[in-house]
């Protein structure tokens, strides 16, 4: 019997990536109240997705850890990177890769481009962008109808909705060809933990400072949820100050929410 495509590549590990944006193109390709630029990357082999909106295309500091964070945590050594030929793309690669290598020591990595115009040869990133732009803006726009407020494209509820887009992603598309998650490959078992919706109002424990708590401090502060920590899967909560991670939440009544 003929195999295909993908039992091929399976023989070694193929990480594809690409950029896309969300709202109008500018000529700098930097994030704005018009553009976010957005790094998504795809394993062929797991399904593995990850989504990044980050500063600017090309060799940005935080694209190039993002970058090497996700690979790291594909726990591969040896693989295939594959891209398009555009020159920002490839040279964000090969930071993301050094930087891997400062991590984790030798490592093995096939560079792959597809050419100019042919697509299909990066279909697997390519279909991950529409999942990845498609759940981000169906994330922002429930977030927005439950608080009843319109945000701008800059707005940090829509920089995370991105990341997390990918992550839901993984935990909960099943494959019709297996039946299993992108989670369920990589880690051997389905995610079962419950989370509230995006952009929902929670509220977490507060850490007391020096171990002591005045009695009249409030216990508890409320925040937004907009994601996981991957390394730790702890959850990423939105504050007025800004990002902060902890182990649990707690829902609040849905006219809270």
């Amino acid at each position: 019997p003929h195999k295909n495509h993908d039992e091929e590549e399976c023989k070694k590990p193929v990480i594809s990536c690409d950029y896309c944006f969300m709202g109008e193109k500018v000529e700098d390709d930097t994030i704005s109240s018009k553009c976010i630029p957005i790094y998504v990357s795809r394993c062929h082999h797991d399904r593995w997705t990850t989504a990044h909106a980050v500063p600017r295309k090309g060799e940005d500091p935080y694209a190039i850890q993002a970058s090497a964070n996700d690979l790291e945590l594909s726990g591969y050594t040896d693989f295939v990177f594959k891209s398009d030929g555009e020159a920002s793309i490839k040279a964000l690669k090969r930071r993301a890769v050094e930087e891997l290598r400062k991590k984790v020591g030798e490592v093995r990595v096939q560079y792959e481009e597809a050419g100019t115009g042919e697509s299909q040869q990066n279909a697997h990133v390519e279909r991950a962008i529409w999942e990845v732009e498609g759940l981000a803006r169906t994330n922002v726009f429930a977030a927005e109808a439950l608080h009843g407020v319109k945000t701008t494209l800059d707005h940090p509820l829509r920089i995370w909705a991105i990341e997390y887009a990918g992550q839901m992603i993984n935990r909960a598309q099943v494959s019709s060809k297996d039946g299993r998650t992108a989670y369920e490959l990589r880690k051997g078992r389905p995610y079962r933990r419950p989370l509230p919706p995006f952009g929902e109002a929670v509220m977490y424990l507060k850490v007391a400072l020096n171990k002591r708590r005045r009695k009249y401090d409030d216990r508890f502060g409320t925040v937004i949820f907009v994601g996981l920590i991957e390394r730790s899967n702890e959850l990423r909560l939105l504050t007025p100050a800004g990002v902060i991670k902890v182990i649990n939440v707690k829902r609040l009544p849905p006219s809270q929410r």
